[in-house]
């Protein structure tokens, strides 16, 4: 089966609806279904996918650690400076990103409301 075919099966099941789930899918395969499903959960949602037979379950080699790390070792100093540059110009503001979504969502909206401190 194709990934579009398994999301055009699952249009009419409302599972978005629920809101965020959390859903195992087992004997999971290539994992068409699995990543089907996750396009139609509600934001947050988690699908655990698990397999007897992990052969089919194969990293791609763009999402081996050596090739994410060379990755971000050239992506994050330019993204460095940006950070510095709108930190030096004073509109800059952080939230902490391992509180709760609940927690994190509330200080966005602060940050763009300018009710957080800018960071110095």
């Amino acid at each position: 089966m194709r990934l579009r075919d398994a999301i055009d099966m699952l249009a009419n099941a409302d599972v978005d609806a629920l809101g965020p789930t959390i859903w195992a899918d087992l004997g999971c395969g290539d994992g068409t279904f699995t990543l089907a499903l996750a396009d139609r959960l509600a934001s947050g949602s988690v699908v655990h996918a698990i397999d007897l037979d992990g052969s089919a379950l194969v990293q791609r080699p763009d999402d081996e650690e050596a090739t994410v790390r060379n990755r971000l070792a050239e992506q994050l100093p330019p993204l460095d400076d940006v950070v510095d540059h709108y930190r030096e110009a004073g509109i800059l503001a952080s939230v902490d990103g391992r509180q709760t979504i609940d927690d994190v969502g509330r200080d966005v909206i602060r940050a763009s409301d300018d009710e957080l401190p800018v960071e110095a």
